[in-house]
């Protein structure tokens, strides 16, 4: 998961295909306009870039060091113990 969080910070907001029909605005939305979904578009790119920085830091620094090793059963704390009927 990290990998991937990393892939979406090195992207380049104004090249990402889901953003793609921002890029390039049809003919019959004016020019005034453009500029204005432009600049919203570019906020909330911005914010969404800090969100996933702030999910990167909390994975890398405080889930992560307290992931198991493996995900069996027999990986947790007494789990390895007998089940009791």
């Amino acid at each position: 998961m990290i990998q991937q969080i990393e892939a979406q910070l090195k992207q380049d907001a104004e090249h990402t295909e889901l953003l793609k029909s921002f890029r390039a605005f049809p003919a019959a939305i004016p020019r005034q306009s453009r500029s204005v979904f432009a600049a919203k578009l570019w906020m909330r790119t911005t914010k969404n870039s800090s969100l996933v920085q702030k999910l990167h830091d909390y994975m890398t620094a405080s889930y992560l060091p307290h992931v198991r090793s493996s995900d069996s059963i027999s990986s947790m704390k007494r789990g390895r113990a007998p089940i009791r009927s």
